[in-house]
């Protein structure tokens, strides 16, 4: 399903019109992303959580459904001050305490299973050719923000790496499919997150005017 037309639904089964000013597509967006990321943390930290099918209680990572995750390209880039290379996550991520949020980082044309290896912030600085030896000739990753900064990466190497990851909802684009597992049961959360607002008596003399 498009978030788009997961928007529209939401705002037709509430009795609104998709034109209205009260609730439009990016006022969906935003709640769904925060009842998203709740769900998501749940599963993490291996809550229970209800589903469209059952009853599940999830405790790793490798557990949650690829579908709340997507798989974008980004450049690599030498940084002079740092002297390392870098990549920016093409949109913003979710993150927990214990998970970055991150499943796989490769190289974009690598098809060998070459996988990067997360490493602690700091870990590069810290232990310096240690660190490098430590990772037998693979390459490290740290996360800073929304920035991944490489630790035994050469020259040349990868000119883009593929980021596997679970992305916030508030910076894909409506045309996007909505990376979550049950679709229906993230619909159906975010009607009832509306309910309240929209049993709320209406200003007749200021709904829909603009100031």
């Amino acid at each position: 399903m498009l978030i788009g037309v997961f928007c529209d639904e939401v705002i037709r089964e509430l009795g609104y019109m998709t034109t209205d000013k009260r609730l439009d597509r990016r006022n969906i967006i935003v709640r769904a992303d925060t009842i998203r990321t709740e769900l998501i943390g749940q599963m993490f930290t291996g809550a229970t959580i209800a589903t469209a099918t059952a009853r599940i209680g999830i405790v790793k990572q490798n557990e949650i459904n690829d579908a709340y995750y997507i798989s974008k390209s980004a450049p690599v880039t030498f940084d002079v001050t740092r002297n390392k290379f870098y990549a920016n996550i093409p949109t913003e991520r979710v993150s927990f305490t214990y998970n970055s949020g991150i499943r796989i980082v490769r190289g974009a044309q690598d098809n060998t299973g070459g996988y990067f290896i997360e490493q602690k912030a700091g870990a590069g600085s810290l232990y310096g050719l240690l660190e490098s030896a430590n990772l037998g000739g693979k390459v490290g990753f740290e996360v800073e923000g929304n920035t991944l900064w490489f630790n035994n990466l050469e020259p040349a190497t990868y000119p883009n790496v593929l980021i596997t990851y679970i992305p916030s909802l508030l910076g894909l684009k409506e045309s996007d499919i909505l990376p979550v597992e049950f679709p229906q049961q993230l619909m159906d959360a975010t009607k009832q997150a509306f309910l309240l607002q929209k049993e709320m008596p209406q200003n007749l003399t200021n709904d829909n005017v603009s100031e």
